[in-house]
Formats: C-alpha cells, structure tokens, sequence
C-alpha cells in the first residue's frame, strides 16, 4: 500500500492520514459486529418463507425449516460441515438474538461510529477514505479461515463503498504465489455518493496503470477454457458432498 501511496500522491492526490483507533477493524468486529445476533432470526424468516413455496403439491417439504432445523446437537441427526472461522459463530448464534440486551449495546455504538465518521470527513474536509481491503494478504485455498479484513467498517455504517485492485505483494513462494498475492483497495464515502465514489475509481486505476496480471503455471489457468452447457437449463442438478477426505481441523455438526 505505500507504493500505491507514493504513486497516488504523485498524480496529484491528497492524502490525509487518519490515525484513529476508532476506525480498527479488529475492534470494531469484536464489540460492534451484530451478524450473531441477527442470523437465527433471519435464517428463520427466510427459510420458512422459501420452503413454503418448495412443497410438492400438498403443502408439505423435506427441506430445513428453521435455523435448528438445520443446526443441532442433536446426534441421531444428519452432519453439517463448519469452517473452522464459523464454528464460534454458528455456536453463538444459539444463544443470541435481536432480544439480547447485547444487541442494543451494539446498536447504539454503531450509531457513534457513524457519528464519527461524519465528523472524520468534514473535520479532515475529505471526499473518500482509501485502506487495504485485507490487514492480511489472502491465505491459500483450504485454508481455514480469512482473517483480517477490513470492510466491517462499510458494513456496519452503511457508507458507500467499491474496490479497486492495486497491484501484487511481493513474490511468497515460486509454487504458491509465482506473480505475487492480488491486493485490493477500498474506496469509502459518505451516504449517496456512489457517483464520486465511481469516478474516483477511474481515477485511482488510470493513475495506477494496469495492474493485472495473467495466472501463470501448471494449473493451465493461462489459458483460455471453452465452457459448454451442461444441461442444467431444466434441472437443478444435485450436490453431493464427499465427506470422506475432509480434514479434522473443519468440526462437523449435525442437521
């Protein structure tokens, strides 16, 4: 991000550097972040909408109606497959819901977020906010979780927000990463401005240059793939997963 820095400044952008603790986004997920609170209950409303219309003639459904339907402890039931970095929140969302005492608590601070980052632009007189996509370059495929990622702050304010590639990291290793790690750049705004938002983005990738890069190695993701249809227009086809070859570090629930 300091080259992208360096680069944006030369093209005649200015930049105000924004030092507050407030905007961590570490932070921010562990005492703001209300998606625990707020699953079980949508899970449900939209299951029980949608299954509805899935009966066969009678009125009736094999499908999951409800959250518990699909998570349970219960052991005579089917098995579900949870990502190591969901397992905590699946378990959570037990035991909370938009009732929870917590959940106003986080309310009312994400309103003070808000608050605060109306005050950052007009304070710093700004017409966007410019951070990594990610504090961390994305792991590798199978891995168990993604952590670090910035776009808490858009979600829980609400703000406008689009992102723009900006280059590479700097080459890992020759087998995993031969071109580098894409790098992504969030551009935020204030309420209703998707439209300088968009233009600053124009701006941001004609001063970068093209930053692309074509896949390379054994994979054969060089190259172009002819896709054919593959009968799906009239049938859903259905997926199986193998359950056979899936590491111990995934917990397995039950449905």
């Amino acid at each position: 991000m300091s080259k992208v820095l360096t680069r944006l400044e030369a093209a005649g952008v200015q930049l105000v550097n924004i030092i507050e603790p407030v905007y961590d986004a570490v932070t921010i997920t562990a005492k703001l972040d209300v998606q625990t609170f707020e699953f079980r209950e949508g899970l449900d409303a939209y299951l029980e909408k949608t299954t509805s219309y899935a009966g066969h003639g009678n009125g009736t459904t094999t499908g999951p109606r409800s959250f518990s339907d699909i998570y349970t402890l219960d052991g005579s039931k089917k098995q579900f497959l949870v990502l190591p970095s969901q397992y905590n929140y699946i378990r959570n969302a037990f035991n909370r819901s938009t009732s929870s005492p917590e959940y106003f608590v986080r309310q009312h601070g994400i309103q003070q977020l808000k608050t605060t980052l109306a005050q950052t632009f007009s304070t710093n007189n700004l017409d966007a906010i410019i951070y990594p996509e990610q504090k961390n370059l994305v792991v590798k495929i199978g891995s168990p979780s993604q952590s670090g990622r910035n776009g808490i702050l858009a979600a829980l304010t609400g703000s406008p927000v689009i992102t723009v590639p900006v280059g590479f990291s700097e080459v890992t290793t020759e087998t995993t990463a031969p071109l580098g790690v894409p790098i992504g750049m969030e551009i935020l705004g204030r309420p209703w401005t998707e439209d300088l938002l968009l233009g600053i983005a124009k701006h941001v990738g004609e001063a970068l240059g093209p930053v692309r890069k074509m896949p390379v190695g054994g994979g054969g993701l060089d190259k172009v793939v002819e896709v054919k249809g593959g009968g799906y227009e009239k049938k859903v086809p259905v997926v199986k997963p193998d359950g056979g070859n899936i590491p111990e570090v995934y917990p397995l629930g039950v449905y």
